[in-house]
C-alpha cells in the first residue's frame, strides 16, 4: 500500500512537470510568433515606406534594376532577382540584363558616400591592345589601380605591338598589378575543331602542354618589355604577380587560399575538364589561379553587352552575398568609338563614379586574401 501512494505521488509529480513544460514551450513560441509578426510587420512598413502601394501587382525598384516591389493590400515587399538577372517591368519577370531597360541613372540615384565595407576589384583581360589606354585614363582620373591580365603575343616586333609595349610600360610605372593570361590565349588549339559545322573547339586539349603556354613563355616577353622601357622596381613586381596569379582564357576557375571554384563553360566538357586539371597543376606549382563573379559581358561586336547603370544593380544585388566583388571586363571594349556607337569608356567612368558614390573600395587581385582578412575583422 505505501508503495502504492509512493508510484502515485511520483506520477502526479511528473504529469504536472510535463503540463507546466508544455505550456513553457507553447508560452515562448507565442512570443516567437508575435515578435516575429511585429518584425516583418515593422519591415513591411519599412518597405511601404520606399514604396508606397496604389494597387496590387509588381513594380520596379527606384534604386536597383536587380530588386523590385510585389504589393498585396496596400504592403510593399522588397524581392531580388536571381544572380545575374534584372528586372523586366513590362513582362513581370527577372531576364537577361541585355534585354532589359534599366533607367536608374547615376544622377538619380541616393548616396551617402561612406565606405560600405565592400571592395571591387576590377579586372581586365586580354591586352595591351587598342582599348588599353582609354582603360588606363579612366583609372587615372579617379586615382585607382586595376589588375591586368596580359597576353605576351600582343608584344611581338610588329608595328602595332610597339604602342602595346609602351601601354605595358605605362601599366606598370601607374602602380597597376600586372597577372598572366597565358601567351597565345589558347589558340594553339584553335585548330582543334568538335564537329562541323560547329564553331565549338577545344580550348584545352592537353594540360601537360597547353600549360606551358603559361608562366617563362609569357613572362619573359613581359620583362623585357619592361626592362626596355626603363622599369625596374616594376619588373620585379610584375614578375612576381605573373607567377603568383594565372587567369585560364574562357572560364572562371578558382585555386585562391581556401578558395576552390570549378567552372564548365569551355565546349566540349572535356575542355572545362582539361582546364580543371591545369588549374590544379598550375597551382600545386605555387600559383594562384583567380577567376571573377561578376562579369561585364562582351558582345560579338567587342563592346559591352550592357551599360554600366545595369552592371551596377547586379554589383548591387551581389553584394547581398559577398563583400569582395571581382569584375571581369577587357581591354579591347573599350577602344575608340565609331560614329553611332556608346562610349565604353564613359560607361567605365560611370560604374566607378557610381560605385564610389555608394561607398565601395577599390583594390587589387594580389591584395584578395589581405582584404578577406581585414574584413572578417
Amino acid at each position: 500500500m505505501k508503495n502504492f501512494i509512493l508510484q502515485l505521488i511520483f506520477t502526479v509529480i511528473v504529469v504536472s512537470m510535463s503540463y507546466f513544460l508544455t505550456l513553457n514551450v507553447i508560452q515562448k513560441n507565442k512570443i516567437k510568433y508575435y515578435k516575429h509578426k511585429e518584425e516583418r510587420e515593422h519591415v513591411s512598413q519599412e518597405e511601404n515606406e520606399l514604396y508606397p502601394c496604389s494597387e496590387d501587382g509588381y513594380f520596379p525598384s527606384n534604386e536597383s534594376c536587380a530588386d523590385f516591389y510585389y504589393c498585396s493590400n496596400n504592403k510593399a515587399y522588397k524581392r531580388s532577382c536571381d544572380d545575374g538577372k534584372l528586372w523586366k517591368g513590362p513582362q513581370d519577370e527577372c531576364a537577361d540584363p541585355d534585354i532589359v531597360n534599366c533607367e536608374i541613372s547615376v544622377d538619380t540615384t541616393i548616396s551617402d558616400e561612406k565606405d560600405n565595407g565592400a571592395i571591387i576589384y576590377l579586372t581586365f583581360d586580354d591586352g595591351p591592345n587598342d582599348g588599353t589606354l582609354y582603360v588606363l585614363d579612366v583609372l587615372a582620373s579617379h586615382g585607382i589601380h586595376g589588375t591586368f591580365f596580359v597576353v605576351g603575343r600582343h608584344l611581338n616586333q610588329s608595328a602595332r605591338s610597339l604602342n602595346a609595349k609602351e601601354l605595358l610600360v605605362r601599366t606598370a610605372k601607374e602602380g597597376h598589378t600586372i597577372g598572366d593570361h597565358s601567351f597565345n590565349h589558347m589558340v594553339h588549339n584553335k585548330n582543334n575543331k568538335v564537329k562541323k559545322p560547329s564553331n565549338d573547339w577545344y580550348v584545352y586539349v592537353d594540360p601537360e602542354e597547353d600549360i606551358k603556354w603559361f608562366g617563362r613563355k609569357n613572362m619573359k616577353i613581359v620583362e623585357d618589355t619592361l626592362r626596355e622601357g626603363g622599369c625596374t622596381e616594376e619588373t620585379e613586381k610584375a614578375m612576381k604577380t605573373m607567377q603568383n596569379f594565372k587567369r585560364l582564357p574562357h572560364t572562371s576557375i578558382w585555386r585562391l587560399g581556401d578558395i576552390k571554384i570549378d567552372t564548365y563553360s569551355t565546349k566540349p566538357e572535356q575542355s572545362s575538364r582539361n582546364a580543371i586539371v591545369m588549374a590544379d597543376m598550375l597551382h600545386k606549382q605555387g600559383a594562384n589561379v583567380v577567376g571573377w563573379n561578376l562579369p561585364w559581358p562582351m558582345s560579338k561586336e567587342g563592346r559591352y553587352k550592357f551599360n554600366a547603370d545595369k552592371l551596377f544593380s547586379l554589383l548591387m544585388d551581389k553584394l547581398k552575398e559577398t563583400k569582395q566583388i571581382v569584375i571581369l571586363s577587357h581591354d579591347k571594349i573599350h577602344r575608340p568609338v565609331l560614329p553611332g556607337e556608346r562610349d565604353e569608356a564613359g560607361e567605365l567612368y560611370k560604374l566607378i563614379t557610381k560605385a564610389k558614390k555608394h561607398g565601395f573600395r577599390f583594390s587589387t587581385l594580389d591584395r584578395f586574401l589581405s582584404d578577406r582578412q581585414k574584413i572578417r575583422h
